[in-house]
């Protein structure tokens, strides 16, 4: 039996994009919704900056919990309960007070089912496409991208009618619709077509012998009778330490087989999830460099800066659409396409930062979007591509959302680090181009070693 490839997967992809609209696309207006309330706690920036930063670690490192749970369960029921957690996290804020409170309602919780929605999602369109499953993956981020763009003009709609505690429970409930998309996500077992009938090689008299031969050593081997004299071991201790030792080792074997952690032996996947939570960490910081780098560095108007990120935003979703119609059809394996995504987003970025006029930051804040679309499809399509063994992916998803996590914690600090140091906006982009520029060598490198 073999996936559909279409049918209902169609609609599990309505079902992702109805998910990351009303979820995935809440972390964009978190500024716009909690700033006010951050500064009513007496807390400022850097309050805000630790909320964000633990949400995103929480996010990241639950990769240590999805693996196991879509394995003894399936992505569905991680999906309940990451849309559970998000609407819980989020109704929960507006009634915090203190900070204290909403690290632990919207870092945790939100975070938390933030890190098992993302996962199951992309689990659940795998599942069901092999030729269209670039073009499901980008129709279905293309919710995230239209729920950025639509929820600060709800989120401005809802406060001109509400107070903050009421806003916050409406979006809540606007977060519960990821269960509707969950529903659609039904066992692809469900679905599963016959496969293709394939002609089997007609097998020589002489194979049959050898077949039947090897047949009756089995038996034979099975029926053999034990004739050995038992004889007493007076070695007891040993055999106890033994056994203890196999137990030992038994019970770490089943923690290395639930969490797949026999990934990290192999260094071709290691290099992979390495590249690509590098990049994903340049592009975190890059997006909360960006828009400070266009007022203070370049010299724009608020007016100017909005405009060149609504523009970046709208190329980005015309990406995640437009690229995967192009690669399913040329077959373009998905980490060559990340790769130079990856290589041209860093150049672009370098670019960037030493351009001052605003219609060309405006020309490059489009070309920057695209690529970054081509990324952004393609991450998790690259670990897709490179498990084969489908009962695997789960595990290697969250293997790089735990590099990401760690990339995140250890790199964010550090770019700020150099920002407060040096005082240039620029210097931070060029540092996060040449980290992208390295990780990316480093799989040409391995691809050449290993052809």
């Amino acid at each position: 039996m073999e996936p559909p490839d279409g049918r209902w997967g169609w609609m599990v992809v309505l079902g992702v994009a109805i998910t990351n609209m009303t979820n995935q696309s809440m972390v964009s207006i978190f500024s716009l919704l909690y700033g006010d309330r951050i500064l009513s706690m007496g807390h400022g920036t850097t309050g805000a900056a630790i909320i964000m930063n633990l949400m995103s670690a929480v996010t990241n490192f639950s990769g240590f919990v999805i693996g196991p749970m879509i394995k003894q369960f399936s992505y569905r029921k991680a999906a309940y309960v990451g849309g559970i957690l998000v609407a819980t996290g989020v109704m929960l804020t507006s009634t915090a007070r203190y900070m204290w409170q909403m690290i632990i309602t919207y870092s945790c919780l939100a975070g938390l089912g933030l890190g098992l929605l993302n996962p199951a999602t992309f689990v659940a369109v795998n599942s069901y496409f092999n030729y269209h499953r670039g073009r499901a993956v980008g129709l279905g981020l293309a919710g995230t991208g239209l729920g950025q763009m639509a929820m600060p003009l709800i989120v401005r709609a809802l406060m001109d009618e509400f107070d903050f505690e009421g806003t916050v429970l409406i979006l809540g409930a606007l977060s519960l619709h990821s269960l509707v998309g969950a529903s659609l996500f039904q066992p692809v077992e469900w679905h599963l077509l016959p496969d293709t009938p394939k002609l089997e090689a007609v097998k020589l008299p002489i194979e049959r012998i050898l077949e039947n031969r090897r047949k009756s050593s089995c038996a034979l081997d099975e029926s053999d009778i034990d004739v050995s004299i038992f004889c007493p071991d007076n070695n007891f201790n040993k055999n106890i330490k033994k056994q203890t030792e196999s137990r030992s080792a038994g019970f770490w074997s089943r923690i290395v087989d639930l969490m797949d952690l026999d990934l990290l032996c192999d260094p071709v996947f290691v290099n992979l999830a390495l590249g690509l939570a590098l990049v994903y960490t340049a592009g975190i910081n890059f997006s909360l460099i960006f828009p400070f780098f266009l007022l203070d560095t370049a010299g724009l108007s608020r007016a100017q800066t909005a405009l060149c990120m609504s523009v970046l935003a709208c190329a980005d979703i015309s990406c995640r659409l437009l690229l995967p119609q192009v690669t399913d059809r040329i077959k373009a394996p998905s980490r060559i396409v990340f790769l130079i995504g990856a290589v041209s987003l860093a150049a672009v970025r370098s670019i960037t930062a030493e351009t001052r006029d605003f219609y060309k930051l405006l020309t490059i804040s489009m070309i920057n979007g695209f690529v970054r679309g081509s990324t952004v499809v393609n991450l998790n399509l690259s670990l897709s591509e490179y498990c084969s063994n489908e009962k695997k992916l789960p595990a290697a998803i969250g293997i790089n959302m735990i590099a990401k996590g760690i990339g995140i914690l250890s790199f964010g600090p550090m770019i700020g680090w150099l920002r407060d140091v040096t005082d240039s906006y620029p210097l931070c982009i060029h540092t996060m181009s040449a980290l992208m520029f390295v990780s990316m060598l480093s799989w040409i490198i391995e691809m050449i070693y290993t052809k």
